[in-house]
This record gives structure tokens, C-alpha cells and sequence, in this order.
């Protein structure tokens, strides 16, 4: 039996916005996340092989971007999408998506 103290996460973004047209926004998002180790007290026990069993997370980091293409159809209503890729990182797993909205101002 053991007690998982999860670790912090601190996390930074900055966002920036090029206007090309009245219509056409390009946008990019980039975001820069750590998570300190996680802390195990007590006993680890045993995995499925009888192998010592792993118990928590060290530090980790993450660097991933968002380029994005905006579409304005009026003032009030547009279209935002484009990939969501990491760039770097350790103890993290590679990613790549794709991400849009559509958002409405009332």
C-alpha cells in the first residue's frame, strides 16, 4: 500500500494573430507545459511478471504549436482551423491533430 503525490504543472502560452485580408486572419498558438515528478511513499508491490511494479511519473515537457487559417464571414461569425503538433518533449508522447471552431459574437 502507497500514497501518489501528483507533481505541479506549469504551463505557458502565447498566441499571435496576422491580419492578411478583411477576411483572412493567419493565427498561431505556441504552449509550453512541465510536470514536476510525481512522489511514491510505501510499498511498490509486484507487476503481472513478478517484476518490481513502477509507480508514478518523472519530469516531463512539452513544446507544441498551432498554426491556424481564420475565416471571417462577418464581423459577428467566422471559422478558425489548422493542425495541433508537439514539437519537442520529454517523458511525452508525440502528437498530431487537427483543431477548428466555428464561433458566433452576439
Amino acid at each position: 500500500m502507497g500514497r501518489v503525490e501528483p507533481g505541479s504543472v506549469t504551463t505557458f502560452s502565447i498566441a499571435g494573430e496576422y491580419t492578411l485580408t478583411q477576411h483572412i486572419v493567419l493565427a498561431l498558438d505556441i504552449g509550453f507545459q512541465t510536470i514536476n515528478a510525481t512522489h511514491f511513499s510505501g510499498t511498490a508491490g509486484i507487476g503481472a511478471q513478478s517484476e518490481p511494479a513502477i509507480v508514478g511519473k518523472g519530469y516531463s515537457n512539452l513544446l507544441s504549436i498551432a498554426p491556424a487559417i481564420e475565416y471571417h464571414f462577418t464581423q459577428q461569425v467566422g471559422l478558425i482551423a489548422g493542425p495541433w503538433f508537439s514539437l519537442r518533449g520529454k517523458n511525452t508522447s508525440e502528437f498530431f491533430g487537427v483543431v477548428g471552431a466555428l464561433y458566433l459574437f452576439l
